[in-house]
């Protein structure tokens, strides 16, 4: 096995890039390359509202997919927003009130949520309860826009969207 230090790929030498031989993996295809990420190497940052871990996306190295580790404080949130691609939430630990154009639907964890590209929602806590959630996404560069069709900054970068929209309607949950 050969494995090499990816600076030339822009990447800290932290994060190890192996490539394994036919031999070896008893595959097919001649080379594979495996990307590992360390705790240290995936980027965390915690907003007013929801921290984040970045596990894949184009920063890290991803081509094609983006996951996002989330928590959700109990009076965090998730505004109301929409992609231009289908998006997976998988809730770990907790209930929310999530939040469509038509309605609201409770999701207590463990369950999964698939919402197709352009489904307007958004989310928070169910009463007391912290959320523990990953939002999965079929590209490495995700947009968001707002209910009006305004772009929106990634949550890793939301610093200013502190107001909770659903805290006056929390008695009707």
């Amino acid at each position: 096995m050969l494995i090499m230090y990816p600076e030339a790929a822009g990447l800290s030498s932290d994060c190890v890039t192996a490539y394994l031989s036919l031999s070896e993996l008893n595959v097919a295809e001649e080379h594979l390359m495996v990307t590992i990420l360390e705790a240290a190497e995936l980027p965390f940052r915690s907003v007013p509202r929801i921290a984040t871990r970045v596990c894949s996306d184009s920063t890290v190295g991803a081509g094609a997919t983006t996951v996002w580790e989330q928590w959700i404080e109990p009076h965090g949130f998730i505004p109301m927003h929409f992609h231009d691609t289908e998006e997976v939430l998988v809730f770990l630990e907790g209930e929310v009130v999530l939040k469509l154009k038509q309605r609201d639907v409770h999701v207590r964890a463990p369950a999964s949520v698939i919402l197709e590209a352009n489904e307007l929602h958004g989310l928070h806590p169910y009463g007391d309860d912290k959320v523990h959630l990953l939002g999965i996404f079929p590209t490495s560069t995700p947009k968001i826009w707002d209910a009006e069709g305004n772009p929106r900054p990634l949550p890793t970068n939301d610093t200013n969207t502190t107001h909770n929209p659903y805290e006056l309607n929390e008695s009707e949950d």
